[in-house]
Order: C-alpha cells, then structure tokens, then sequence
C-alpha cells in the first residue's frame, strides 16, 4: 500500500502490541536505528545495539515488563495495515522505544503515540535516553535535559524527563 500525499492523523489507528508483532516492530525499528542513531556509536555499540533490536529481543521485552503500542495505517478496506510507529515503555516510567516509519514522518504520528500512551498510563513523570537526532522531538513534547550527554558502552544518548499535569 502506498502512502498517500496528504495523511489523516485520523486514519491512524493504535493499538496494544501482541508477541506476534515483534518481527514487524524489529523491521521497523532496525532500519531506522542505521541511519539515524548508530552512527553516533563505537563499532562494538553498534552491534550490541542492533542486537536489542532483534525480533527475539523486542519479543522478550513484550512478554515481560514493557508495553508496546503500535500506530497503524490503513483505509477500512485496505488490509492489512501498515505499521507506521511504535512506542514502547520499561516499566511505567521509562520511554524505551518511539519510531515512526520514514514515510510518515512530520505526520503526528509520534506525538499520537506518547498522548495514547499517556492516556494508558497513570504515572505523572517520565524518562527517556535520546538520541541526538530526536532531542528536538521529545522537548516538543516537554521533555527537559536532566544532565550531559552520557556515553557508557559506546553509546551515546542524552538522559531527559518530562513531568505531565493530570
């Protein structure tokens, strides 16, 4: 199915992620981490990186203390619909993963997915570890620097927080 020119943020739909969605969210994110994330990060980074990433992993990660949450795109009648963005979430707390698939980007996708999962989750205060490239993304989103920039293992991320009013 192909993306259309102009996309309703209404013909996104959201949904909790089951296991058998890890291998479409490994596909999502995977590609995504190459080009705009790894590069940041030793040789070594890289691969153990990518490897947390894995179709396994992301499985791991649903059947234990994360919750996924997936935007989807499709007209009623197209099936089946195209996985646009995933959010993902240690604990209650810490936002783990946000990608949104290339050809959706700058469509509100991501800012759907944090309020959907905002509106799943009671906590009031939450963390992330950013990349560079999406620091812009989640102050836009009200997050705030909580220190420097942190590399520990070859990776470089920049801790942030946000607190949201209930």
């Amino acid at each position: 199915m192909e993306t259309p020119k102009t996309l309703s943020i209404s013909e996104i739909k959201i949904r909790k992620a089951r296991l058998e969605d890890a291998a479409a969210i490994s596909s999502l994110i995977i590609p995504l981490l190459k080009k705009y994330v790894s590069h940041e990060f030793t040789p070594q980074a890289q691969i153990t990186m990518l490897n947390t990433m894995s179709e396994s992993k992301i499985a791991e990660n649903i059947s234990r203390d994360f919750e996924y949450y997936l935007a989807e795109y499709g007209p009623k009648e197209a099936s089946p619909a195209i996985l646009a963005g995933v959010i993902g979430m240690k604990g209650k707390d810490h936002l783990f993963h946000l990608f949104v698939a290339e050809r959706f980007h700058r469509a509100g996708i991501g800012n759907k997915l944090w309020h959907f999962m905002l509106s799943q989750n009671n906590e009031s205060q939450f963390t992330v570890y950013s990349s560079r490239f999406a620091v812009a993304f989640y102050q836009k989103l009200g997050f705030q620097s909580i220190g420097e920039p942190m590399k520990e293992g070859g990776v470089l991320c920049y801790p942030m927080a946000v607190e949201v009013n209930r």
